[in-house]
């Protein structure tokens, strides 16, 4: 289905990464030993703020300086891990008609498409493993170094504070996956299911049924998400709408834990919090325009709308009546509890009682 070389070259085509910009392995390893200190300056902070018992747990992702060259390669990897129980099941049934020349093409410009842009923007990355032929028990630590100082310039921001408080964000999602093991195994699970799931699904479309579901208006190519959703049966649904919490408790809750720590820690803090944001708030016309056609601006509502949730929670129950919330798949917010979190704090009353 889609041609890994192909993806990388144009990514790192895309990426705007250049031989004199690509990292030596003395720069590298410099840098890495640097953010292995700031790993270790925040950690104690972090569990205390969590309410972590002194000792019970200590982070097994060690920190990993990368180029953009070297991000796109290492997420490739994750990708081809993704994609191949879809290929797979799809091969079973359509052969070799699964990788024709044309569909091996544009699957594999669009993801170099993708993987270049965000090669660009992103500045820290913990990649939880998911989806590998064995089980693994911890995953990757990233820092995209020339995106790092890229947007530390561009927002004149002071050096060490800036990639401390992205340590923050990286290093809590490090902690939620390698204090609760269970959660990589529940995301696998889920996300299985529906690369599965939806392997089937594809193959029972034609173009008469897909011309309904535009026409009901279930299709909208000016909606990404709702492109995608539309072509899903409820069990699908209900797969991704869980996912999409997910993922919103996991980026709304290491924000949380960011913005909780970043006045204790960081003399400009403020500063640095209000910069980003606006940052984030003002793209060009065509930023925006490609992060709607890709779906990207459903990973940014996560953030946001996680954010919410995690605040309001804490603000009634205090960050150990948030932490309910590792126990279990059980104690997850569904989406629906996202928006309106109030009910997740009744239905974990109700739990407890």
């Amino acid at each position: 289905m889609i041609d890994w070389d192909r993806v990388y070259q144009i990514g790192s085509l895309l990426s705007g990464d250049t031989l004199r910009s690509r990292s030596g392995n003395e720069q590298r390893l410099r840098r890495e030993t640097y953010f292995r200190q700031l790993v270790q300056q925040v950690s104690q902070p972090m569990m205390e703020y969590l309410r972590v018992a002194d000792g019970s747990f200590c982070f097994v992702a060690r920190p990993e300086a990368l180029d953009r060259a070297a991000w796109i390669e290492a997420n490739i990897g994750g990708f081809g891990t993704v994609f191949e129980p879809v290929e797979s099941a799809l091969r079973q049934r359509l052969g070799n008609r699964v990788s024709n020349p044309l569909n091996q093409q544009t699957s594999s410009i669009l993801l170099g498409v993708l993987l270049g842009y965000l090669s660009r923007h992103v500045l820290g990355q913990y990649d939880p493993s998911l989806l590998g032929k064995e089980a693994a028990t911890a995953g990757r630590l990233y820092f995209v170094e020339p995106n790092l100082e890229s947007a530390r310039r561009k927002m004149s921001l002071p050096k060490e504070q800036f990639e401390t408080w992205i340590v923050f964000h990286e290093l809590t999602h490090a902690w939620q996956f390698e204090a609760h093991p269970w959660l990589r195994q529940h995301m696998n699970q889920q996300i299985r299911e529906l690369l599965m799931s939806a392997s089937d699904r594809l193959l029972q479309f034609d173009a008469a049924e897909l011309l309904r579901l535009a026409m009901r208006g279930q299709l909208d190519l000016r909606q990404p998400q709702r492109l995608l959703t539309g072509l899903m049966n409820p069990h699908q649904q209900r797969i991704f709408d869980g996912l999409q919490a997910l993922m919103s408790l996991l980026e709304g809750f290491s924000n949380h834990v960011m913005d909780a720590l970043g006045p204790r820690m960081l003399p400009d803090y403020a500063r640095i919090a209000a910069t980003f944001e606006d940052r984030q708030r003002h793209k060009s016309p065509a930023e925006t325009l490609f992060i709607r056609m890709t779906g990207l601006e459903v990973k940014l509502q996560q953030y946001q709308l996680g954010e919410a949730f995690v605040d309001a929670v804490v603000r009634r129950v205090g960050i150990e009546g948030m932490n309910q919330v590792w126990t279990s798949p059980d104690c997850l917010p569904s989406l629906q509890e996202i928006h309106q979190p109030e009910l997740w704090l009744v239905r974990m009353e109700a739990r407890a009682a």
